[in-house]
């Protein structure tokens, strides 16, 4: 109450209630120079990037490609996904694609190929090596901007040179084309899934943390066992997969970070005797 308080109680003073200056003239602080007024438009000032999302960044292989396709992969998926809540059931890439470029932009471009390494793999279908780095580098971007996470799965055939040793490079390539499509089954149209060197597999999993990862991971390795079950290329082949993961988060900041830590999980899940995930603890 007003007129009493307690012993330490701060009181405003009338000054301080008033708003007024308390240091007297003399102790005032006198600028020694003018402060320049910046009078340029907004747009037509120097504008600093944030050093946090220039950490990792390096020359992007194919910039203007890669960010076009990127473009199209997000509308198509959310097309996909608008087809499938009016239809009632999922019609698949193939469908949403054709359907997005024909009705929804039909005046659009449709993709063209690029010589300059290429954006696809032609053996299996799926994303090329220059194009994971490029979009795992936009995806860490985002997390840093926006707050969110992302995971990392590398996949790895068990055993697959005693196979080609044993069955000719046809089996080989037919072994790739079906592990390339048991992953495809497993993931969501926002997911990126790429080759990643002769006979390994990498997929980017947009906001998805670590038990997120590793439900996907598991669901690959028995997808992979299932498919070598039924049979590929006419031969018996008991294939299996081995997945390393990691996530965005403290320990791995940056894409050489998550990268070392989801093959160091690789290898931990393959000296294990493969077909199976695993992560650094």
């Amino acid at each position: 109450m007003i007129g009493q308080r307690k012993a330490g109680a701060f009181v405003a003073s009338e000054i301080g209630r008033s708003g007024g200056e308390r240091r007297s003239l003399t102790r005032r602080r006198q600028a020694s120079t003018p402060v320049r007024i910046d009078r340029r438009a907004l747009g037509e000032r120097r504008v600093v990037p944030d050093r946090r999302l220039l950490a990792d960044v390096a020359e992007d292989p194919l910039p203007a490609q890669v960010a076009a396709v990127e473009s199209s992969l997000v509308a198509i998926a959310e097309h996909r996904r608008a087809l499938a809540h009016r239809v009632g059931r999922d019609m698949g890439e193939e469908v949403a694609a054709l359907d997005y470029f024909l009705n929804v932009r039909p005046g659009a471009p449709g993709p063209t190929p690029i010589e300059s390494g290429g954006l696809t793999d032609a053996l299996t279908g799926l994303f090329s090596r220059a194009f994971l780095d490029s979009a795992l580098r936009r995806e860490l971007a985002r997390c840093r901007r926006h707050g969110v996470m992302a995971s990392l799965l590398l996949i790895h055939l068990d055993d697959f040179e005693g196979v080609t040793d044993r069955w000719g490079d046809g089996a080989g390539d037919a072994a790739l084309m079906a592990v390339a499509a048991a992953i495809r089954q497993e993931l969501r149209a926002a997911d990126l899934a790429c080759r990643h060197g002769s006979d390994g597999f990498a997929v980017v999993l947009p906001d998805t943390y670590r038990s997120g990862a590793l439900l996907v991971g598991e669901r690959i390795v028995t997808e992979v066992r299932r498919a070598f079950e039924r049979g590929v290329a006419d031969c018996r082949l008991a294939l299996t997969v081995s997945v390393g993961i990691a996530w965005y988060g403290a320990m791995c900041g940056t894409r050489g970070e998550l990268f070392e830590a989801a093959d160091r999980a690789l290898y931990q899940a393959k000296a294990a005797g493969g077909d199976r995930v695993a992560e650094l603890c």
